[in-house]
């Protein structure tokens, strides 16, 4: 009897251990900044869209762009070109990027805007919508969203951007 009990509760405690290991653990939040929209408000794109490009230099690369011109990559490098909402007036002409550093060195440094030195035409990547963001994962965990009144924000690790007609800022 007393073997049957030893056995019938080594039995329940492999049982518990086994049901916690099966629940799923929430992912590493990023962290945000505050006024950085909140990204569980915002609904993951959909699967039918595609949002790599097939030619060799973009591989480990995800594109996107939005309802109102802006196209952006999101990888080791993320950025965002385009007519970018809420800039001083001809600070940057009539196309800025916001990128962080290439350089790996100083990946640290927040994002920053400058001028753009290539064409800022509409591209054929696939659209991400408003309400909804996406999530790439390279060498770096990037998550982008785009949500009402042309607002567009990206976070990589610590770092990232909001693009809002009422002030675009870096971080």
């Amino acid at each position: 009897m007393v073997i049957a009990h030893l056995l019938l509760r080594l039995l329940t405690v492999a049982t518990v251990t086994a049901g916690v290991a099966l629940v799923p653990t929430a992912p590493t939040a990023q962290a945000q900044p505050p006024n950085f929209p909140d990204l569980n408000a915002f609904t993951d794109a959909p699967d039918n869209l595609h949002f790599s490009r097939p030619v060799r230099w973009a591989s480990g690369y995800a594109f996107f762009r939005t309802p109102d011109g802006i196209n952006c990559m999101m990888g080791s490098v993320t950025r965002c070109t385009g007519p970018l909402p809420g800039l001083p007036p001809g600070e940057y002409g009539a196309c800025a990027i916001v990128l962080q550093t290439y350089e790996e060195e100083t990946r640290s440094l927040p994002f920053r805007f400058e001028a753009a030195s290539e064409d800022c035409g509409p591209t054929t990547d696939d659209p991400l919508g408003v309400g909804q963001k996406l999530t790439f994962t390279t060498n770096y965990t990037t998550t982008c969203v785009v949500g009402e009144g042309r607002l567009t924000a990206c976070i990589q690790n610590d770092h990232g951007f909001v693009l809002q007609p009422s002030g675009s800022w870096v971080f």
